[in-house]
C-alpha cells in the first residue's frame, strides 16, 4: 500500500526536500501573515487557483497599496522605532480605534511638552526683557550723570579761566617782554579736545601759541601760570622757584624779578641758583 502512495506523491512533484520544507514552516505564523494580507487587501484570499497566479495577483495588489514615502522622512529612524517598540506587537488584535487613541494620547503629550517649553521660553524672554529694560535705564542714567558731570566740569573750568585770564595776560606779558605775540597771551578752554589753549592776538583764535615758543619762553609761560594761580588761590604767602636763571632767558628773568618785586612783595620768596653773579643780583634787586 505504501508503494502506490509514494508513486502518487512522486507524480505530483512531492519529494523528501519538499516535505522537509513544509515541516520547517511555522504554520501559525503563515496564518497570521495571511490574515494580515487579507486585512490590507480588504478581502479574503481565494486559494483555489494555481500558485503562480495567486502569487502574481497578491504582489500586484499589495504593490498598489504601497504609499509613496516623502523624501524628508527619515526611514532609518522609523526602522529603529519599529524594531525597538513595534516589532513584537500583536498586529492581528490591533484595531484602528486603538491606533487613533494612541495617536491622540501622543498628541496630547506632545502639546503638553510644547506648551511647557513655550512657557519656559516666554519666561526666559520676559526675564531678558526686564534685564534689557533695567540696563537701558541704568545706561540712560549713566549718560545723564556723565552729561551733568561734564557740564559741571566745563562750567568749573570756565569759571577758573575767567578768574585767571586777565591776570595771566598781565603776568605773561610782563615776564615774556621779548615775545613777538605782544604784551601777553590769552588763555581759553577747548572743551571738545579737553585741553586749555594759549592764544595770541584774537581770543577767537584756535592756534595754540605753545607750538611756536622756545623752551625758555615755555618755562616763562609756566611760571606766569603758576604765579596767577598763587595770586588767586594760595592760602600761604610763599613762592619757591628752583633755579629760574638756568631755565629762562635773561630778558624774561628781568621781567620775572620785576613782577615778583611789585606784585609779590608781601610774599616769602625762595629762589635758588648755582650762579653766584645772579645770586648777588637777585639779592640786590629784592633789597631795594
Amino acid at each position: 500500500m505504501i508503494d502506490p502512495c509514494e508513486v502518487f506523491y512522486a507524480s505530483k512533484g512531492m519529494n523528501d526536500e519538499l516535505v522537509s520544507f513544509f515541516d520547517s514552516i511555522n504554520i501559525n505564523q503563515v496564518l497570521k501573515d495571511a490574515e494580515l494580507v487579507e486585512r490590507i487587501l480588504g478581502r479574503p484570499i481565494v486559494y483555489a487557483r494555481p500558485t503562480e497566479e495567486l502569487l502574481t495577483e497578491l504582489v500586484r495588489e499589495l504593490s498598489a497599496k504601497i504609499i509613496p514615502i516623502d523624501a524628508r522622512v527619515n526611514v532609518g529612524w522609523l526602522e529603529q522605532i519599529y524594531n525597538s517598540y513595534l516589532k513584537d506587537l500583536n498586529w492581528t488584535s490591533l484595531t484602528e480605534e486603538q491606533v487613533k487613541a494612541k495617536r491622540d494620547y501622543l498628541r496630547m503629550i506632545w502639546n503638553k511638552k510644547v506648551s511647557e517649553l513655550l512657557k519656559t521660553k516666554l519666561d526666559a524672554s520676559a526675564r531678558l526683557q526686564d534685564c534689557i529694560k533695567h540696563c537701558s535705564q541704568r545706561y540712560n542714567l549713566y549718560k545723564k550723570t556723565k552729561k551733568a558731570l561734564q557740564s559741571q566740569r566745563d562750567k568749573y573750568i570756565d569759571e577758573i579761566i575767567s578768574d585767571m585770564k586777565i591776570l595771566f595776560y598781565i603776568y605773561s606779558g610782563r615776564i615774556m617782554q621779548d615775545c613777538h605775540y605782544g604784551r601777553g597771551l590769552l588763555i581759553k578752554p577747548n572743551f571738545p579736545k579737553k585741553r586749555i589753549l594759549f592764544v595770541s592776538g584774537s581770543y577767537k583764535s584756535d592756534v595754540d601759541a605753545l607750538y611756536n615758543m622756545s623752551s625758555g619762553q615755555l618755562v616763562s609761560l609756566s611760571i606766569a601760570f603758576l604765579l596767577t594761580l598763587n595770586k588767586l588761590y594760595a592760602r600761604s604767602p610763599m613762592i619757591a622757584i628752583d633755579d629760574p636763571v638756568q631755565t629762562i632767558d635773561d630778558i624774561n628773568l628781568w621781567g620775572l624779578i620785576e613782577t615778583l618785586r611789585h606784585d609779590f612783595n608781601q610774599h616769602f620768596l625762595l629762589l635758588s641758583t648755582h650762579e653766584q653773579d645772579y645770586s648777588q643780583l637777585l639779592r640786590d634787586k629784592f633789597l631795594k
